[in-house]
């Protein structure tokens, strides 16, 4: 595979990595917000903060179990290659 068909093939693999955790990330950002709105009641909603602080800790490790060690190691080995892509540009003529 040329240079250019890998680095095509990393970045479509970072987009795929990105739009899987788009939706973990989402789900924590509304349920971190509904425990602010819950607690910030008066009187406070304590039963129902607890179970949107569950929701945000059980999307957090569905976000970690996207990005597994194999997924680390692959943006790992893209970072060399496009360092190594760049600095070959940088030293064409």
């Amino acid at each position: 595979m040329t240079p250019d068909g890998m680095l095509e093939s990393e970045c479509l693999f970072g987009v795929s990595i990105a739009h899987e955790l788009n939706q973990p990330l989402a789900a924590i950002v509304m349920s971190a917000g509904a425990c602010s709105r819950w607690l910030s009641a008066q009187p406070p909603n304590l039963a129902k903060a607890l179970r949107a602080l569950e929701r945000v800790a059980n999307e957090i490790r569905r976000a970690t179990e996207i990005i597994g060690p194999e997924e680390m190691c692959l943006v790992a080995d893209m970072a060399v290659m496009i360092d190594g892509i760049a600095r070959e540009a940088g030293s064409s003529p």
